[in-house]
C-alpha cells in the first residue's frame, strides 16, 4: 500500500495577506511564493511534490475565523494554545 499524508493541501485565510505572509515567513524562516487564482491572492508555502502543500489566501469568501467556502476542516478550541507562541515568535 502506498504511503499517503492525511492532509494534502491547506489554506489559511487572511484579511491582510501581506501581513500574514510576513508573519509566516518570519516564523518559518522560508520565503512564500505569491500567486493568484482568479480573484484570489495566495502566498504559497514551499513544498516538494508529492507532499503536503498549502497557502495563505485572501479573497471573496475567505476570512479569518470562518470556514472556507469548500472546507471540511473546522477550527477546534484546543488549537488556540498554538496561537500565543506563534504570535510571540513573529515579533
Amino acid at each position: 500500500m502506498e504511503d499517503r499524508n492525511a492532509l494534502d493541501w491547506f489554506e489559511i485565510p487572511a484579511a491582510d495577506l501581506a501581513r500574514a505572509t510576513r508573519f509566516y515567513q518570519k516564523v518559518l524562516g522560508r520565503e512564500l511564493k505569491s500567486d493568484t487564482m482568479g480573484s484570489l491572492k495566495l502566498s504559497i508555502f514551499p513544498y516538494t511534490q508529492p507532499g503536503v502543500g498549502g497557502c495563505v489566501i485572501a479573497g471573496n469568501g475567505y476570512a479569518p475565523g470562518r470556514m472556507a467556502p469548500s472546507s471540511t476542516c473546522r477550527w477546534r478550541p484546543w488549537m488556540r494554545r498554538w496561537s500565543g507562541p506563534l504570535r510571540r515568535a513573529a515579533r
